[in-house]
This record gives C-alpha cells, sequence and structure tokens, in this order.
C-alpha cells in the first residue's frame, strides 16, 4: 500500500526541441508570452518618454538646427559672400572676352558682321552691369547695417531655413533626374545653382543678424507682420551676393559651352542664354537695392500707421 504522507514525486520539466512549440497552456509557454508583453511595454514606455522628451521630432530638428547655428556663424556667410562677389567679377570679365569671341563665330558663321558688333555692344553692357552691381553691392551691405528689423520669435525664420534646405534638396535630386532623362547637363548644372542659392537662402534664415534682423520677444501682431515684410526684403539683399556668385560663373561656364556648339552644331541657343546668365546675375544688385527700399518705405509707413492707431485717446 502506498503511503499517503509520501511526498509525491515532482514532475521533470519538458524540454522541446527548436523545431518543436510548446502548447498554449505550458508554462513555458507562458513564460515567454509574459517576457514579451513586458519588452514590448518597456519599449512602449520608452517611446513615449522620448517622444514627450523631444516633442515628436520637433525637438530633434530644433537641435539640429541650433547644431547648424553653431557651427555657421554669421562671419563665416561674410566670407563666403566676398568669395562669391569676387568669383563674379573674375567670371564677368572672362564672359567680356567670350563675348568678343562669340560675335566674331557668329558673324562668320552667318556672313554677316553685324554680329561683330553686337558682341562689343554685349561687352559694354556687362561693363555698365558690373559696374553697378559692384556700387549696389556696397550700398546693399550699408543699408543692412544702418538699421535693424525686429521679429517676435525665431519660429518664422527656422522654417523658412528648413524648408528652403529641404527645397534646395529636392530641386537637385530632381535636377539629376532630369538630367539622367534628357541625356544633358543643363538641369544638372541649373539644380546646383539653386541649391546653392536655397543653401545660402537657409542659412540666412538661421542666422538673422546677417540680414541685420533681430528676435525681440513680446511683440504685437502687427508689428510682427511688419518685421517678416522687412527680413524678407532684408533677406533678398543678403543673399544677393551668393546668387551673383552663381549665376555669373556658371552663365560663364556655359557661354563656353554654347559658343563650342556653335562651331559644332551651328546652334546659339545655349550660348544666348548663358549671356542672360550673367547679365541678371550682374544686375541682381541694383534690382535688390530697389526692391530693399520700396518694401522698406512701406515697412516704415505701416510702422507709422501702427503707431498713430495705438495713440491713447484716438477714436477716429
Amino acid at each position: 500500500m502506498t503511503d499517503p504522507s509520501a511526498t509525491p514525486p515532482e514532475a521533470e520539466p519538458v524540454v522541446y526541441t527548436a523545431s518543436e512549440k510548446p502548447p498554449p497552456g505550458d508554462p513555458a509557454s507562458l513564460k515567454a508570452r509574459r517576457e514579451l508583453a513586458a519588452m514590448a511595454g518597456e519599449w512602449l514606455a520608452r517611446f513615449v518618454s522620448w517622444s514627450a522628451h523631444y516633442r515628436g521630432c520637433s525637438g530633434l530638428i530644433d537641435k539640429g538646427l541650433q547644431r547648424l547655428r553653431d557651427i555657421l556663424p554669421p562671419p563665416a556667410y561674410e566670407e563666403t559672400a566676398g568669395i562669391a562677389t569676387r568669383a563674379a567679377h573674375v567670371s564677368a570679365l572672362a564672359a567680356q572676352a567670350l563675348a568678343v569671341l562669340f560675335g566674331i563665330v557668329l558673324a562668320a558663321k552667318a556672313s554677316d558682321a553685324v554680329h561683330v558688333a553686337q558682341g562689343a555692344g554685349i561687352v559694354l553692357l556687362i561693363t555698365v552691369l558690373q559696374y553697378t552691381a559692384n556700387r549696389f553691392l556696397g550700398a546693399g551691405r550699408s543699408l543692412l547695417h544702418a538699421s535693424q528689423a525686429r521679429l517676435g520669435s525665431a519660429a518664422f525664420t527656422d522654417s523658412l531655413a528648413l524648408l528652403s534646405a529641404i527645397s534646395g534638396i529636392l530641386v537637385f535630386l530632381g535636377s539629376i533626374y532630369s538630367a539622367s532623362e534628357a541625356r544633358q547637363w543643363g538641369p544638372l548644372w541649373a539644380g546646383l545653382g539653386l541649391l546653392i542659392i536655397l543653401a545660402a537662402l537657409a542659412w540666412i534664415a538661421l542666422c538673422p543678424a546677417i540680414a541685420g534682423a533681430r528676435i525681440a520677444e513680446g511683440m504685437k501682431a502687427g508689428e510682427e507682420a511688419i518685421g517678416i515684410l522687412s527680413f524678407l526684403a532684408r533677406t533678398l539683399v543678403a543673399v544677393t551676393p551668393i546668387a551673383m556668385g552663381v549665376l555669373v560663373p556658371f552663365g560663364t561656364v556655359g557661354l563656353v559651352a554654347g559658343t563650342v556648339s556653335l562651331l559644332d552644331t551651328g546652334s546659339e541657343a545655349l550660348a544666348v542664354a548663358a549671356l542672360y546668365s550673367v547679365c541678371i546675375g550682374l544686375a541682381l544688385p541694383f534690382l535688390a537695392y530697389l526692391t530693399f527700399i520700396v518694401y522698406q518705405l512701406l515697412a516704415d509707413v505701416l510702422s507709422a500707421v501702427l503707431s498713430i492707431a495705438s495713440q491713447p485717446g484716438r477714436r477716429d
């Protein structure tokens, strides 16, 4: 007979091979599920904590923009703008010689000497535009340093910097695709130029001091609107040296390719487009200066209207 007071032997644990799965009610299966649920809960808690700390992706973007702001201070932009300006002036001199060569080649192709005179006229035009560019670049910088624009917060400038940077990257990637589809270098050069200009715009937005702007909290909505208008006009003046340093050298390179194309195929379209690029690039400082003073006049008028309207005791 079996002794009822005897302790029953313990059941040996069941060992499953790698190809076997424990049944749902098996203790090993329940333990594995508990461990998996605990791990999932831990990762979910970490994700929620991370999202709350960084406000989703906004915190990471803010940290990235601040890091770029530390790496790219305003003095570095001024040095870059100076290099771009010198490159534009040197390229303009080369473009003058190429314009004469283009006129001679075109005259030989068309058997018409009038194209030589047209080439000389282009040289004169580039000379005048280069002079005005040099004068109005200095005048624009003087206006930026003479006064300051105020912005209520960095929300607008940071958003503009992010949008400009992303737009530049997307445009450049699109130009690579267009160049590969068309089997031409033109779209790639255009995309690269836009990337550089948009990157400069993002740099200015990251460091508003480049455009003579500063952040001043506690501004009213009307004052903020005036500040944004003024900042946009100032940004146009500040980005002009970089834009000129892109359009003029790229146009000069295009003029070389256009002259070669005229010799090979007889087509003058590329050379004409390159001359337009050079002339527009040299005209940018004058156009930016005029735009700035018109915007600044509008901002001053609006500021005066707001100042009068905010005076106590006025009922009309």
